[in-house]
């Protein structure tokens, strides 16, 4: 018969498990608590949310803006530079009309075909003209060709500004010398136009009448290309200038 072995005093029962209690989470109380939750939690900066709303971010500029300007100031660069040749090509194809019939003396209906005395000064000085706009419309393309004058905002508008500044005076008072010159005798402008009916073989007056009448028109088209020119120039100061202001404010914002 067995016997039932009694646990003696010394013996300590097993204790029995701890009963598992949950915790409230603790918040923080202290600014260096919420530094350390931060960045244990990967969230932005208080002082930078505050900052995005105290303060409005910058108009955003395109990227493509300034790239649409430098097109457009290309493209009546171009026009400008056209203007100038097609002035230049039309009064020396009547100059050459006049020196080939002009010293001849030649008759049209029993009277002369030109004047005793033609007064060249008015066309003179439009061709000049033409000349130097010709030059620097030339210069400002080729020089365009590098991206540091090509480029709004940099060399290139200080370079457009000067070359557009001047044509665009130039060609205002050479346009306007063909009608109204100085001089003895009559201009080609008046004699041609008021003699159109003359069809003569060698010459034909209504044509460089209405040669001159094109290249009156071709000046004061000059005048107004080289006029957006210059609009073209201030606005795309300022929209580089928005976007440079507007990266510096997005710079500022991400330091703070």
């Amino acid at each position: 018969m067995q016997t039932k072995k009694m646990p003696s005093l010394s013996e300590k029962p097993p204790r029995p498990p701890p009963v598992a209690t949950t915790r409230p989470p603790s918040y923080p109380s202290s600014i260096s608590s919420t530094t350390s939750l931060q960045k244990s939690l990967l969230l932005p900066p208080l002082t930078h949310i505050t900052t995005r709303l105290s303060r409005p971010p910058p108009l955003p500029t395109s990227s493509t803006a300034p790239l649409y300007i430098s097109r457009t100031r290309f493209l009546l660069r171009l026009i400008a530079a056209l203007f100038s040749f097609a002035i230049l090509i039309t009064i020396s194809s009547i100059y050459s009309t006049i020196n080939r019939t002009f010293p001849r003396h030649m008759l049209y209906n029993g009277r002369d075909l030109w004047p005793d005395v033609i007064n060249l000064h008015p066309t003179t000085i439009l061709l000049a003209m033409s000349s130097v706009t010709a030059t620097l419309s030339t210069i400002v393309l080729i020089a365009g060709l590098k991206p540091e004058v090509r480029h709004v905002g940099g060399l290139g508008d200080w370079l457009n500004l000067g070359v557009s500044g001047v044509s665009l005076v130039l060609a205002a008072v050479g346009t306007g010398c063909l009608i109204g010159g100085e001089g003895k005798g009559d201009t080609v402008w008046g004699w041609t136009c008021k003699n159109s009916g003359v069809d003569h073989p060698d010459v034909q007056f209504w044509m460089v009448c209405g040669e001159l009448k094109f290249v009156f028109a071709l000046g004061w088209g000059i005048v107004a290309v080289e006029a957006l020119i210059l609009v073209n120039v201030v606005v795309g100061y300022i929209v580089v200038r928005r976007g440079v202001l507007g990266r510096r404010g997005t710079a500022s914002q991400a330091v703070v």
